[in-house]
């Protein structure tokens, strides 16, 4: 083979494989694309949309502080840096890409941002997105995939005072929640037609569990277990019993 042919041979493997990752990752580059050219920052760590009213801005960046004061009012001081950004309406969720209506922390993007879509325009809500990714923060983005949902889910909801989250909604644990726990264990079971009822499942048994572990602090302590390699089944357990048997 001729270089010139190799040298045009490679460039086309090249080429292929650039096409083929943006294909891959097209939703994300379009998000990233409209995050930077399509959206400012409003106030530190607030996006929103160009062309927005100033009222509007403000409304969104008062939100913003109301959704990290309550999320700091019970992990206390917020180790997460993530960026608030706006998603306010249908079009602008299509335009950004992201897959749901609420709150939305999504892996890929750790402690880095939380869209809050058209029906997530609520101190609850914020707040509820801030928690998850100060959990991301404190486990780290490496062991949070081995975080049943529930747990994430019902910690989250320890910020979110929502009326069919509060204690008179939600009821006393039984039995049925032991079985429950066992399919919500994958972020999916939290939205559709059984998010509520599976998020006020998660919020009384990870309550529950609180109550009997010692409160915030477990949450913490579970983490570094997590961290340093015990299984997450084993630290809910160890930390429960060691604190009924203290």
């Amino acid at each position: 083979m001729r270089r010139s042919h190799l040298i045009l041979a490679i460039l086309g493997v090249i080429l292929l494989l650039f096409a083929l990752l943006f294909a891959l990752n097209a939703a994300e580059i379009r998000r990233e694309w409209f995050l930077r050219f399509g959206m400012h920052e409003a106030a530190p760590g607030v996006r929103v949309r160009d062309g927005l009213p100033a009222e509007r801005e403000r409304a969104f960046a008062d939100l913003a502080v109301a959704g990290r004061a309550r999320a700091e009012a019970w992990f206390g001081p917020l180790r997460n840096r993530a960026t608030l950004v706006f998603v306010h309406d249908q079009a602008l969720k299509r335009s950004v890409g992201i897959l749901q209506p609420f709150a939305w922390n999504p892996y890929q993007e750790g402690n880095r941002r939380v869209y809050i879509g058209p029906k997530g325009l609520s101190v609850d809500l914020v707040a509820h997105g801030i928690a998850h990714a100060e959990i991301k923060q404190r486990l780290g983005l490496d062991l949070w995939p081995g975080l049943p949902a529930w747990f994430d889910e019902g910690v989250a909801t320890q910020c979110d005072q929502r009326p069919f989250l509060q204690p008179d909604a939600l009821g006393a644990p039984d039995v049925a929640d032991a079985a429950a726990l066992a399919s919500l264990v994958a972020h999916e079971a939290f939205t559709g037609d059984q998010g509520e009822s599976n998020l006020a499942i998660a919020k009384r048994e990870v309550s529950r569990w609180l109550r009997a572990a010692g409160g915030r602090p477990a949450v913490d302590a579970l983490l570094e277990a997590l961290r340093g390699g015990e299984s997450f089944d084993s630290a809910y357990a160890r930390l429960e019993s060691a604190r009924k048997a203290g």
